[in-house]
């Protein structure tokens, strides 16, 4: 009786080649080169300067520019 060791490494191994492949070709996907919007609704006693800095700067915690 052999050992299932080598049989679960080639499992192990081809499916972390298959998550590397996926993780590294899923940004090529789904990009648009279109400009993104974001519309803040305000009361009009708020400053919109101030909301938009504020906006702006959570904003480009979460995206990059390409």
């Amino acid at each position: 009786m052999g050992s299932s060791k080598p049989l679960i490494g080639n499992q192990v191994k081809h499916l972390l080649i298959i998550l590397s492949l996926f993780l590294f070709t899923s940004p090529l996907f789904g990009q648009s080169e279109e400009t993104c919007y974001v519309v803040v609704d305000s009361s009009e006693e708020f400053n919109p300067t101030l909301l938009s800095n504020i906006s702006v700067s959570i904003i480009s915690q979460f995206l990059r520019e390409v």
